[in-house]
């Protein structure tokens, strides 16, 4: 419960601090997150070595208390969240100061803390309800945070951003009106007995709910083809914020997706009663290649990265539109690699905005030499999303293959190959002209440690986690294993 409210705490204390020293909230708020991420880790080795941890507020089980799980899913993404978190925090330092007011600068700050405790109460809600609260926390934040530069293009953005969120927000509410309504209770387990004791599969409102609750969240998650308000929202935003977006907060909703279809509805009911897996294997795989194609076409580098994360997610969902324990341990596996590839891209990317303010991939000419590390941290992870070894791209989309040869889906496959070289075409590109193309002033840019040292973390993890794919997949196959049976 700690590791929820701590950051929630931190968006009341950062305001108070930075009304009488702005300067301590860039501190302040990273020396919240670092604490929250030891707790996480903490609480990570506790699941692995105990099992799945169960906390009950004001000691009475539900429907009297809200009860707050943790278990193997969970820790992984609570993990994510605040991993990159605290790097684009650290990032922000010069970056923010540097783009927004001091006054804003502390609200920046704040709607930070607001959304990392949002997503850290979404992944650990027990029950559907409580999920919806931190969904509306985040989600607002959101919607602050990509508008708070005050650009008109970003103001734009956000407005769409805000009416999607809306319609997505009131889709899931209405999901689970339907569920309470025909079985008095929103606690995931409660709700997954019920509907078979009541026998309420064949229900017509049991079917409405399902089809509200991923509407909605498909949304949330941008989705193909629910997609739309992502490349303006994710390209315009302040690029910690973009890598937040693209890293963080679309997967996390997408977890929440998979995490109540699988908990509430079962795996029967939405493999055999309604094939919505084989709607998901069919929509992500063309998401895979639609995201890929339009990225080539883009010429801001923020923007072709925003067309990937489209992509990027067909891959998330078709692992688990797969259908089995495998093709969904492998589709977590790429989201969480997915998080630490795309956050490093966008940090570097913002990096290249910050020092030289050039966002046009055909003005990158000579920055290979002018800003090595950024460049070289760049090039890691392109790499890692094209899929080459040893990144832990290469091992999520070999995962992904394996799983789809499985069960004989060869076509997916191809897919994948396809969508591989399409990367490596949009990310070539980019490398082509940093590295082998010169400008009148190959003068080096000196890049300051707080920039160059989030960027580095992330870049060197996806070599890490290229050997050590065992780490995150312990925390995954349990919660696979068990749902997809």
């Amino acid at each position: 419960m700690l590791i929820i409210l701590l950051p929630l705490l931190g968006a009341y204390i950062v305001p108070l601090v930075g009304y009488f020293k702005p300067k301590l909230t860039n501190i302040l708020t990273t020396i919240i997150i670092l604490i929250t991420t030891i707790l996480a880790v903490i609480l990570a080795s506790e699941i692995l070595v105990n099992g799945e941890i169960y906390y009950f507020t004001v000691g009475e089980e539900p429907p009297w208390g809200v009860e707050i799980l943790a278990d193997h899913l969970a820790a992984l993404m609570a993990l994510i969240v605040l991993g990159v978190t605290l790097l684009a925090t650290i990032f922000s330092k010069k970056y923010v100061k540097h783009s927004l007011k001091p006054k804003k600068e502390v609200l920046y700050y704040t709607l930070i803390l607001l959304m990392t405790g949002g997503l850290l109460w979404f992944i650990m809600a027990a029950d559907a309800f409580n999920m919806f609260v931190g969904l509306e926390i985040f989600s607002i934040a959101s919607y602050s945070l990509t508008a708070i530069s005050q650009d008109k293009k970003a103001l734009t953005a956000a407005f769409n951003y805000l009416l999607m969120g809306a319609v997505g927000s009131a889709f899931f509410l209405l999901g689970i009106g339907y569920l309470y309504i025909m079985t008095g209770t929103l606690n995931f387990a409660d709700l997954a007995a019920r509907i078979v004791e009541l026998d309420l599969y064949p229900s017509t409102a049991i079917f409405a709910s399902i089809a509200f609750i991923v509407t909605g969240l498909s949304i949330k998650s941008a989705l193909f083809p629910l997609h739309v308000w992502l490349p303006d929202a994710h390209s315009k935003a302040l690029s910690p914020v973009s890598a937040l977006f693209s890293a963080v907060l679309v997967e996390v909703t997408a977890y929440g997706l998979i995490r109540i279809l699988l908990t509430v509805y079962g795996y029967e009911y939405i493999t055999e009663i309604i094939p919505l897996t084989t709607v998901f294997l069919i929509l992500a795989g063309i998401a895979v290649l639609f995201g890929s194609l339009l990225a080539i076409y883009q010429t801001d580098i923020k923007r072709m990265l925003a067309y990937s994360s489209v992509s990027q997610m067909g891959y998330i969902m078709f692992g688990f539109g797969l259908g089995t324990s495998l093709g969904l341990s492998a589709g977590l596996l790429h989201l969480f690699n997915h998080a630490l590839m795309k956050s490093a891209l966008f940090l570097a990317a913002g990096a290249v905005i910050y020092l030289t303010g050039k966002r046009n991939i055909y003005d990158y000419s000579g920055l290979g030499k002018k800003m090595p590390y950024t460049m070289a941290f760049f090039g890691i992870a392109a790499l890692a999303m094209i899929g080459i070894p040893p990144t832990n791209g290469f091992i999520s989309k070999f995962y992904l293959a394996w799983a789809a040869v499985d069960i004989g889906q060869w076509i997916f496959v191809i897919v994948i190959l396809l969508s591989s070289i399409l990367n490596a075409i949009y990310f070539f590109r980019v490398l082509n002209i940093a590295y082998t193309r010169e400008t009148e002033d190959m003068s080096k840019i000196k890049e300051p440690i707080t920039i160059i040292l989030p960027i580095g973390i992330l870049a060197i993890s996806c070599i890490i986690f290229g050997f050590g794919f065992s780490i995150p997949l312990d925390l995954i196959e349990p919660f696979a294993e068990a749902l997809m049976q």
